[in-house]
């Protein structure tokens, strides 16, 4: 999910790469969980939909930890690359 919002953000190299808004439309498609939620109490289906939830959960948690890793990554290299100050200042712009 992370290679295909950077390859999206990529597409136009000139504007801010927008990470965060890629990956939120990714999370926030309730339509599916919230049907879950729904029958998740039912006899049948509803440790199928209990699983769904966990792995859905677990998912995001695992995406949005992996993004903070990353960011926090970005930006102890910004110290060892010599890049100009103005494009890590863009750089830590984009993270925060």
């Amino acid at each position: 999910m992370l290679d295909n919002s950077i390859s999206v953000s990529l597409d136009h190299p000139m504007q801010a790469l927008k990470l965060w808004d890629v990956l939120y439309i990714n999370f926030t498609n309730f339509n599916m969980i919230k049907f879950f939620f729904k029958i998740k109490d039912y006899c049948l289906i509803g440790g199928l939909a209990k699983s769904y939830i966990t792995s859905y959960l677990a998912f995001i948690y695992e995406v949005a930890t992996t993004f903070i890793e990353c960011a926090h990554e970005a930006k102890e290299a910004t110290h060892d690359f010599p890049l100009k100050k103005s494009l890590i200042k863009k750089i830590l712009e984009e993270l925060d």
